[in-house]
C-alpha cells in the first residue's frame, strides 16, 4: 500500500472509532493522540475487525473484563489501553 492510500485508509479507520458510549469514545480518543498514528497496516486491519465489535463487548474488552485470544488483536487491545494509563 502506498503512503497516501495508508494514509487514506488510517483516516477511514480513524473515523470508524466513533462510538455510541461516551467511555468508549474517551478511551478510543486518548489511544488515537496518543499511539494510532504509529499503527503499521496489519494494526490498522486488525483495529478495523475490533471496531465492528458490540461497544458494550468493546468497552469491556478494553477495561480488562474481558479478553481476547487472537495475538494481534491483543496487542492492539494492550496499546489501547496503555494509552489510557494515567
Amino acid at each position: 500500500m502506498t503512503d497516501e492510500a495508508l494514509e487514506n485508509y488510517r483516516r477511514k479507520v480513524r473515523w470508524q472509532m466513533r462510538r455510541g458510549l461516551l467511555e468508549l469514545d474517551i478511551i478510543l480518543n486518548r489511544f488515537i493522540a496518543d499511539g494510532f498514528a504509529a499503527l503499521n497496516e496489519a494494526e490498522l486491519r486488525c483495529l478495523e475487525e475490533i471496531l465492528t465489535w458490540d461497544d458494550q463487548d468493546l468497552l469491556q474488552i478494553v477495561s480488562g473484563l474481558k479478553t481476547v485470544e487472537e495475538p494481534l488483536q491483543a496487542a492492539i487491545i494492550q496499546k489501547i489501553r496503555n494509552s489510557n494509563a494515567a
